[in-house]
Formats: structure tokens, sequence, C-alpha cells
């Protein structure tokens, strides 16, 4: 199970590294220390690169702590690239 306020990285066509690159203090005013998912891969530089991001948040709820129940649910949806932005990668 992955805990809420966490990251997560998927698959790619292109071979990279996951890794958790240690902020510098204070970065993030919520978290001073605080680690940032980070893929690290190379390619030619005459070859075209696509890298597609996605954002995943949940607003808090007045004075609650931590997420709500049925968030797992919502994490685990794919997010799904529009096809117009898949035809470019593909072209």
């Amino acid at each position: 199970m992955v805990p809420p306020a966490s990251s997560r990285c998927t698959p790619s066509r292109e071979a990279r590294d996951g890794k958790a690159l240690r902020t510098d203090a204070n970065t993030n005013l919520m978290t001073p220390r605080a680690v940032m998912p980070t893929l690290l891969g190379t390619h030619a530089p005459t070859t075209e690169v696509w890298l597609v991001t996605a954002v995943f948040g949940l607003p808090s709820k007045g004075e609650a702590l931590g997420a709500e129940v049925g968030w797992l649910a919502e994490w685990q949806k794919r997010p799904v690239v529009p096809k117009e932005i898949l035809q470019l990668i593909d072209a």
C-alpha cells in the first residue's frame, strides 16, 4: 500500500532508473526535510524523447489529519494520455 503524500513512477518506453533525491533543507515549507522522486536516464543528443507526467493530490478537509477513506481507489486510477498527444509522440 502506498501512503498518502507519496509518489510513484510508472514504466516508460525508455529505460530510466528511479531515485529518491533529498532536497535542500527548507525548500519545502511544509516538510523541512523532503525527498523528491526523480527519474534518471540517458539518450543521444539527436534523439527526441517525450516525458509525460501526472500529479495526484487530494485537498485537506478542515482540521482532519491524513487522507480520507477511499483515497487508495483514486491513487490507483491511471491517468490517460490524450490521443492527440500520443499521435504526436508516435509520429
